[in-house]
């Protein structure tokens, strides 16, 4: 289980099995939304006031990356072929498609 914590900028991953926190990792500025992409195993985070995404494998845990979004990134889907991060900004009429495979984002 992830969890968004706002106030720290942070993402708490949960072991629902044993019911306890395992890792706390650092994201960008107040993270909103996580989306998980299960074919690699990456979870991504909107961080609405850093403007950015921050990407981190699911096995390990680390943080492997992060991307640039638009304004005020809120909300996250992922593309089901697992090639591309969209980012619905909040702070703008735009979505953000990030190709994860290049790290590059367009809007």
């Amino acid at each position: 289980i992830y969890v968004v914590n706002y106030g720290d900028q942070t993402v708490s991953v949960i072991d629902a099995a044993k019911g306890k926190v395992v890792a706390t990792l650092p994201v960008g500025k107040h993270p909103q939304a996580v989306a998980v992409e299960s074919a690699h195993n990456r979870i991504y985070v909107a961080n609405v006031h850093g403007d950015t995404v921050t990407a981190f494998d699911g096995a390990t845990n680390t943080v492997i990356g992060t991307y640039p979004a638009g304004r005020n990134p809120y909300a996250l889907v992922v593309d089901p072929t697992a090639t591309h991060i969209y980012a619905a900004n909040y702070g703008e009429p735009s979505v953000t498609a990030i190709d994860v495979s290049s790290t590059a984002a367009t809007k």
